[in-house]
């Protein structure tokens, strides 16, 4: 099974979540789960505790809107955001059967910030 550089995932990330509007937007940080973990599995925002990264993830909020989107390791990934106001959710795993790479995750990112809109 094919992985992705959750490294460079977070790098991606970044760059779509510096550009929000930081008045609006809460984004929280980064919290990564190491694949060498068995369970329950123990998150944490400090990178060089993890060994080999399992997944890795992150919240953002904007009023009562609230999403979070997880990159796992192996390509896929999970998506769930909720929005009390209109009632729009979404929670989806994106990337079984057929992996998503680098450039899909970007994509997801920018998804998920774009449904704080509708």
């Amino acid at each position: 099974m094919a992985t992705v550089d959750l490294d460079e995932a977070v790098k991606i990330a970044a760059r779509v979540l510096e550009a929000l509007p930081p008045d609006e937007f809460t984004i929280g940080s980064f919290t990564w789960r190491d694949a060498e973990q068995t369970w329950p599995y123990q998150l944490t925002t400090d990178r060089s505790l993890v060994a080999r990264p399992g997944s890795v993830g992150f919240e953002l909020e904007r009023g009562d809107a609230a999403g979070k989107l997880v990159l796992f390791a192996q390509g896929f990934a999970d998506i769930l955001f909720y929005n009390p106001r209109t009632g729009r959710e979404r929670i989806d795993t994106v990337g079984l059967p057929d992996a998503i790479d680098l450039g899909q995750y970007g994509d997801l990112v920018r998804e998920l910030v774009a449904l704080f809109d509708e």
